[in-house]
């Protein structure tokens, strides 16, 4: 059987690929960039030894057991009132983590939706960071 008769016989198949296709493509396109990139630990011990703004997104008790140097804690409850009030150039670095990676991204979200263009999470969050064995304080 040559392709031509295959796809003759299975032209259904092909449109429902070319539609699955077609919607994972739009819905990526559509959702690049609004809730950031994720940055491994390296790449943002790089961005933070050039000044990036590190937000510490987890409980209070989550931050005092624990964080980034040089992190600041916003917890997740009041960081909407908190990125409101950032007067910071809209450029400038920002990396917000939570525990996991995963909630950080409604965060990254806002910063985003305000017009930050340099928005990023730090992938699997502080338990990845430990997993590394990097510094805490």
């Amino acid at each position: 059987m040559s392709f031509s008769q295959f796809f003759a016989a299975n032209w259904l198949l092909f449109l429902l690929l070319f539609i699955v296709l077609a919607a994972i493509a739009f819905y990526e396109f559509n959702n690049r960039g609004k809730s950031g990139q994720q940055l491994s630990n390296i790449a943002a011990s790089a961005f933070i030894n050039n000044g990036a703004l590190l937000l510490d997104t987890r409980t209070a008790a989550e931050y005092k057991a624990g964080h980034i140097a040089g992190a600041k804690h916003v917890g997740a409850d009041k960081f909407a009132d908190y990125a409101q009030s950032l007067n910071l150039a809209k450029d400038k670095p920002i990396i917000v983590y939570c525990q996991s990676g995963l909630s950080s991204r409604q965060q990254a979200n806002l910063l985003t939706a305000q017009g930050f263009s340099n928005v990023y999470q730090l992938k699997s969050g502080i338990d990845g960071w430990k997993a590394e064995n990097l510094p805490l304080v």
